[in-house]
């Protein structure tokens, strides 16, 4: 556990990252959306066997109407911001090191979906590259079921040309691309890297 501390105080802890932004029109009803978001890595605590630290999501989303002369007037200016917080502890007995990915906090008109019941595993710190890996489940187990899987990824932390990365990469669900039908777009894997500001 010590190394991924150190790695995580001299690279990661107080960092922020944004990703590039996501543009796609919905042909529809001709309506453009931008998307992006910004990490924030803050609060890092540990002690011989686990640490904790929190991870802040700003999201903003700008939609545009699509008018004649391709004229594009703004209907909708969202921003939105959750706080997570990574819980990693390493076992005694054969040093697997495990963890989880509560939701600390949302506004209470947040579309964002909630992110507990995840499991991380994994844990592995190489050349420079912390990587690790993640599943999130259904919040309401069904009767006499196990809750579904929505969600499961492969992340990195790793610095590039001294700046700090993040990498996910993630395959997504039926149960959670229903999260997107609003948008009108089907998403089966997201590939997502974001860079030190």
């Amino acid at each position: 556990m010590k190394e991924i501390v150190e790695f995580l105080e001299e690279n990661v802890a107080g960092k922020s990252l944004s990703a590039a932004k996501l543009n796609y029109e919905v042909d529809e009803v001709n309506v453009r959306k931008i998307y992006s978001n910004q990490l924030t890595f803050s609060n890092l605590n540990y002690d011989d066997s686990s640490l904790t630290m929190d991870l802040i999501i700003t999201m903003k989303e700008l939609v545009y109407k699509i008018g004649l002369n391709n004229k594009m007037d703004i209907i909708k200016d969202f921003a939105d911001s959750i706080v997570l917080r990574y819980e990693i502890w390493e076992r005694v007995t054969n040093k697997e090191r495990l963890g989880t990915l509560k939701l600390v906090s949302k506004p209470s008109n947040s579309n964002c979906p909630d992110f507990d019941v995840n499991e991380l595993s994994n844990f592995k710190l190489a050349d420079g590259v912390l990587q690790w890996s993640f599943k999130q489940n259904e919040n309401t187990k069904h009767e006499n079921s196990p809750a579904k899987l929505i969600r499961e990824a492969n992340n990195k932390l790793y610095l590039e040309n001294g700046k700090l990365r993040f990498h996910y990469h993630g395959k997504i669900t039926k149960n959670f691309s229903k999260l997107f039908e609003d948008y009108n777009v089907e998403i089966d894997e997201i590939d997502y890297i974001a860079k030190e500001c």
